[in-house]
């Protein structure tokens, strides 16, 4: 939505008697009083003040993307595989779980024991490219909230995640400014999750999902099995603390990391390389190694508006 030209002068109202005046008013109120509204009326309080409804959906673009870290056996996720797993496990394939920072234990996070490794390799800047193709405008995330009675506690709603086109503008700290209209995307997903909001936080139920990755300007489903959200929902209309964890098959990384080839040479022997034994989840019976590795990413949201009448070309 283009924003208002506040140069442009409104064009010059003829003077009207109070008398006209006060006979247009009771013309306007007959007029409105008359007609249907399907609409819940606003609930007014003693001292005169209006309560506006709370809105029952809004949408969010993801503006921050990130790998989430552990320390201390302490890591954010969620508990993919419903156990909690110790060292030498043979379901984990000898992996261990991590404890939340709020909490929860069994966290499946084992790609959270790989970042260091990644960023000592040399291509630790993979994080940084994330974040440059969002700001770029490839990597735009739509997370909308439907069915919201209570913004502080309500148990049933739902969260539809889809991708965006368009390129965001950026304020002067360099991040994607709030309140922007996007496209939806022409190979956009449709992945709906049901949830729960809990003094202010919204959690998910697991579900199979893509989340869309962009490597040197080509476009991939990066697969997540029982994939999760959590996030705290803000009053400008975003999200905050956020967490996506899910399964993530070894293959579909190997094949982004061919791809990321193209762009910076032996990035494939290393990540296969580092991927060979990191799976944690789905063991092979026969070749005794996990198919799947647990990954929680962070990220935040600030609000966002889709053109929803037509696609984006």
């Amino acid at each position: 939505m283009p924003p208002r030209d506040s140069s442009r002068s409104l064009p010059a109202l003829p003077r009207m008697s109070v008398q006209m005046s006060l006979q247009l008013a009771v013309l306007l109120t007959l007029a409105l009083g008359g007609c249907e509204n399907d609409a819940a009326p606003a609930e007014t309080t003693d001292a005169g003040h209006v309560d506006v409804p709370a809105p029952t959906a809004w949408l969010t673009v993801l503006d921050v993307l990130s790998f989430t870290r552990g320390k201390d056996g302490v890591a954010p996720g969620f508990n993919i595989d419903g156990v909690v797993s110790a060292d030498g496990d043979e379901a984990s394939c000898g992996k261990s779980d991590f404890i939340a920072p709020w909490g929860a234990t069994g966290v499946d996070n084992q790609f959270a024991r790989l970042v260091p490794l990644i960023e000592l390799s040399g291509i630790g800047a993979l994080e940084g490219i994330v974040e440059a193709v969002i700001k770029d405008g490839g990597l735009l995330i739509l997370v909308q909230l439907e069915g919201v009675d209570d913004q502080k506690n309500d148990s049933d709603v739902r969260l539809r995640v889809r991708l965006g086109s368009g390129a965001p503008l950026l304020g002067t700290d360099g991040q994607v400014l709030a309140g922007q209209t996007f496209h939806l995307h022409d190979n956009s997903p449709e992945t709906t999750l049901n949830g729960t909001i809990v003094d202010g936080l919204l959690t998910t139920n697991a579900v199979d999902t893509e989340l869309p990755i962009v490597v040197f300007g080509v476009g991939y489903a990066l697969k997540l099995r029982k994939a999760q959200f959590r996030g705290r929902l803000t009053e400008s209309g975003g999200l905050t603390d956020g967490f996506l964890g899910g399964a993530v098959p070894i293959t579909s990384i190997l094949e982004i990391a061919k791809k990321a080839e193209e762009g910076q040479k032996g990035v494939y022997d290393l990540v296969s390389a580092i991927m060979e034994t990191a799976g944690d989840l789905s063991r092979d019976k026969d070749t005794g190694l996990c198919t799947e590795i647990s990954a929680t990413f962070g990220f935040s949201s600030v609000s966002a508006f889709l053109m929803d009448d037509k696609l984006a070309p």
